[in-house]
């Protein structure tokens, strides 16, 4: 890396900084270094390493000849000539000699770019149909799309090989299939291998998985005389509501009952109730086993408690009391929740599997049921929960008016130098991350850590998480300690970059710093280029919508679309979308709710509770009866991170957590201080 060695001196420690240089990493000490400890140091940007190498891709994107001779001979030792040598290729993959790109893949094997150069090596020479580059290349496939290429390509190249009974499995075995399959799967059916039988088998079982559209494909296979009862088939389940009227008849009689409960199955998700009505039809009963009469009961009385219907409860209670299975209990659990029925919250659980029983919500619930129904044990159940940090272990030593025990920093701070040296010999993408980080390609690093976690032992996660942490890849250390649930190293779990961002909205919205934190920590874990599959983008993971009418409010006029990348300008407007959701409902939870779900559905939900006369509800029970699974956790999460932050912010940095791992705390405001009843509208 082209970076000075100077820096060795830390927030005041005396240590040992290793730096990455092109060939080798380079240790520097202090005189005074007594500890022999180490640390990793992520240099700041190098702008003119920066240029230089983007120079390099702009020469490779256009094939300058000249250019690319020249950055290629500049970089040729350095940590990043793997990235320009696979940038270059990734832009000339349809002219790139054929030998380059596998030199490519077998030398950088131990890297995330070999991965991603092979998967899109293997798509362009299948859009070329250069069939024999995929057969001759010996690669091997990394994923089900890469098989079905390579199946493709000896189906064109050596077909004599092919191994039919194993592509018959394949095709048996992988119901969903990458459309690169569908060719193998026109082979199969010309050779004979998928007959009739074989058909039937794979679109009762794409019925039984719900993947209604690759059935078509297959219906088109079939023989003149089965594919007409096979359409009517797929279209009754597209059209639940038209089940009363079909005429099952017409359905060959070893497949009546497959249909007419695949059909009913699908009626369970657009009319519970007019399922439950026909269950009780002697037509339905003749066809339908009686695990498959219980099944879509079950089915039926799950969705009416999604919307707290009373004859879900009734349905579910009837069951649980015929064959109590775990989903249902939870779901009648959460209508006595909503419903304040305790004595029959506390038989519910009671009834659970011991596992899920024994999970802090049920056991924080079982507590608050025998407590509210006058019945003994609630004592000890909320003095075992408030050893706990979490949601529910606040809400219990709130209960009993007791200190929350808080734990300190992970003792295992710092790395040894032996240990530092091991990892850079054993994860050689190590020099690449930080080459990258140097050069703010933060989204290429974050690419190839997530690779290297695929490929590291577990025994290495705590010390990889510290490297993420002193790099300021806080998303990464987070995901990594997640993955050996080092609960405990709170310090690397929950830190707090952009404090003078942060600082400063807080203060001009009037709102804790800790709830900012906690937002940014449970939207994005602190990834600045964050993206959502539902599209909401950076810190605070804003739709674009909402952050265009927010910044507009702001007096933002200059605001870009791609602005929302900006730390600054992400914590500012998610700052003050909050802040607004605050004013708007006057109330945390129900601010937290709206920021994640969006405040329209809040005021549904809360005029829910007035149409179920229910004009007041306690705070925990509204959040634990949301019928959002993900805005249930995320209000949950929020809360809590925001007193694990409070505490964070606030502890005092010099304790020793030698002398002890956790410590109680009585903070100036608890968790039941922003838990007031909630309101129906």
């Amino acid at each position: 890396m082209l970076t000075s060695l100077n820096k060795s001196l830390i927030t005041g420690f005396s240590i040992i900084c290793i730096f990455f240089t092109s060939d080798l990493f380079a240790q520097v000490s202090t005189p005074t270094d007594q500890n022999n400890l180490i640390t990793f140091q992520a240099s700041p940007i190098d702008t003119k390493l920066k240029k230089d190498f983007e120079a390099w891709w702009t020469a490779a994107k256009t094939n300058n000849t000249s250019q690319l001779a020249r950055y290629e001979q500049q970089f040729k030792h350095h940590t990043l000539y793997p990235m320009g040598r696979y940038l270059y290729l990734l832009e000339n993959l349809n002219t790139a000699h054929h030998q380059d790109i596998l030199a490519f893949i077998t030398t950088y094997s131990e890297l995330g770019l070999s991965n991603r150069l092979q998967h899109r090596y293997l798509n362009a020479l299948a859009n070329q149909q250069a069939w024999s580059n995929i057969t001759t290349s010996h690669l091997t496939p990394a994923n089900q799309q890469q098989q079905c290429l390579s199946k493709r390509a000896l189906l064109v190249e050596q077909p004599n090989q092919l191994p039919l009974n194993d592509w018959q499995n394949f095709w048996l075995n992988n119901l969903n299939l990458h459309r690169s399959c569908r060719e193998v799967e026109q082979f199969l059916h010309k050779q004979g291998l998928l007959n009739t039988d074989a058909l039937l088998k794979r679109i009762t079982a794409l019925f039984n998985q719900q993947r209604h559209g690759q059935i078509r494909n297959i219906i088109a296979m079939l023989p003149p005389n089965e594919k007409l009862w096979n359409q009517a088939w797929l279209n009754l389940v597209q059209n639940p509501n038209e089940v009363a009227s079909f005429d099952f008849n017409n359905i060959p009689e070893p497949y009546r009952a497959k249909v007419t409960f695949t059909s009913l199955h699908a009626l369970s998700r657009h009319d519970p109730e007019h399922l439950l009505k026909l269950l009780e039809d002697t037509r339905f009963k003749a066809w339908l086993s009686a695990d498959q009469h219980i099944q879509l009961q079950r089915e039926a009385g799950l969705r009416l408690s999604y919307r707290f219907n009373e004859l879900g409860w009734r349905t579910l209670d009837r069951l649980n009391n015929q064959r109590a299975e775990e989903a249902t209990l939870i779901w009648q659990a959460r209508y006595a929740i909503r419903h304040s029925k305790w004595t029959e919250l506390a038989s519910i659980i009671s009834r659970m599997p011991e596992a899920t029983a024994e999970q802090p919500q049920w056991r924080y619930w079982n507590a608050r049921a025998l407590e509210a129904s006058g019945q003994a044990g609630h004592q000890q159940l909320y003095e075992q929960l408030a050893k706990d940090r979490n949601y529910y272990g606040f809400l219990a030593a709130d209960r009993l008016d007791q200190p929350y025990i808080m734990p300190l920093s992970d003792a295992r701070n710092e790395l040894s130098q032996a240990r530092a040296n091991e990892l850079i010999k054993t994860y050689p993408s190590l020099k690449l991350i930080t080459a990258l980080i140097e050069i703010d390609w933060r989204i290429n690093a974050h690419r190839e850590w997530h690779h290297l976690l695929n490929h590291a032992q577990q025994e290495d996660f705590f010390d990889l998480a510290k490297i993420a942490h002193e790099w300021g890849l806080h998303h990464l250390a987070i995901t990594t300690l997640g993955r050996v649930q080092a609960w405990d190293a709170v310090n690397k779990r929950f830190p707090t970059p952009f404090q003078k961002h942060v600082t400063a909205q807080a203060a001009q919205h009037e709102i804790d710093q800790s709830f900012i934190f906690s937002i940014m920590r449970r939207e994005s874990a602190f990834y600045p280029q964050a993206r959502s599959p539902a599209g909401a983008q950076g810190l605070m993971q804003l739709m674009p919508n909402t952050a265009r009418e927010t910044a507009r409010k702001q007096g933002l006029t200059s605001f870009r679309a791609q602005d929302i990348f900006k730390p600054e300008i992400n914590i500012q407007l998610g700052s003050a979308y909050f802040a607004e959701m605050m004013t708007q409902f006057d109330h945390p939870v129900l601010a937290i709710a709206a920021y994640n779900a969006g405040p329209g559905r809040v005021s549904h939900w809360r005029t829910s509770l007035h149409l179920a006369n229910i004009e007041k509800i306690n705070a925990d029970q509204w959040i634990d009866t949301l019928p959002f699974t993900e805005t249930r956790r995320y209000v949950r999460q929020v809360l809590e991170h925001k007193l694990v932050y409070d505490f964070m912010l606030k502890i005092d940095e010099h304790h020793d957590p030698k002398q002890s791992s956790h410590i109680t705390w009585n903070p100036p405001h608890r968790l039941t201080n922003y838990m007031a009843p909630i309101k129906a509208n």
